[in-house]
């Protein structure tokens, strides 16, 4: 099916990040249901960015910027 071999895809895309954010929570929720479809299980790598951002705050450790080495990937959300 489509669908699986998409998700398949984007898992095998992610493969050596240890986190990937998404801007647009109904893709982040799309994302974390891989598994379900006998897909591999992204959920646990998977945020939206005010989940990851809260997470850092509440844990104290959201970096200052600028952060110098780091490379970040971003992506327009489709429903703003």
């Amino acid at each position: 099916d489509h669908a699986r071999e998409m998700a398949a895809r984007n898992v095998e895309a992610f493969d050596g990040y240890d986190l990937v954010v998404v801007d647009a929570a109904g893709c982040s929720a799309h994302m974390k249901e891989y598994a379900h479809w006998g897909g591999p299980d992204l959920a646990p790598r998977v945020g939206d960015v005010t989940e990851v951002v809260a997470a850092l705050i509440e844990e104290g450790t959201l970096p200052s910027l600028p952060a110098h080495g780091e490379s970040v990937a971003i992506q327009d959300p489709c429903h703003l």
